[in-house]
């Protein structure tokens, strides 16, 4: 299967506890992969904020997988090493335990859900495009299969 833009049912909104993730925005709507139990959903940005250390506007991701709901912390980097292409570079990813939000480093994410960078990058990729065909900033884009990850500290 492959992932797909629905809309979240008050099912699904209680399955996967949403109300716990927003931040800037209400989304309801996702792209999610049903039969390979993940989705992924935009959370909302920050601007600017030089007072308190953040150079540059963060995106939040909500990337869940086989149980591990994963927040990627990340900003189109300025990198010329993909272009044209969006070159993302993930610099926080957090989980939560026990309602805490802890970060965790990217060799403990592949721990956790149990699979390898190769595997997460393609659906994070997969997913990414799949978003993109819905919303007006990545809309712009001229290439599919155009996002590129790096992770901070590689």
């Amino acid at each position: 299967m492959a992932f797909v833009k629905e809309f979240i049912s008050e099912a699904d909104r209680e399955k996967y506890n949403l109300d716990m993730y927003r931040l800037n925005r209400d989304s309801r709507s996702w792209v999610i992969d049903r039969e390979r139990d993940c989705f992924l959903r935009w959370l909302g940005c920050d601007s600017n904020r030089p007072d308190m250390g953040i150079e540059r506007p963060y995106e939040h991701w909500l990337f869940y997988y086989q149980g591990t709901a994963i927040i990627l912390d990340m900003f189109i980097s300025g990198s010329n090493d993909h272009l044209p292409c969006f070159t993302y570079q993930v610099d926080y990813i957090y989980i939560y335990q026990d309602l805490s939000r802890i970060v965790i480093s990217v060799s403990e994410l592949f721990r956790i859900i149990g699979t390898d960078k190769s595997c997460f990058i393609n659906l994070l990729k997969e997913s990414m495009d799949t978003t993109a065909l819905y919303y007006d900033s990545l809309k712009k884009r001229e290439y599919v299969n155009c996002f590129y990850f790096v992770f901070k500290g590689e």
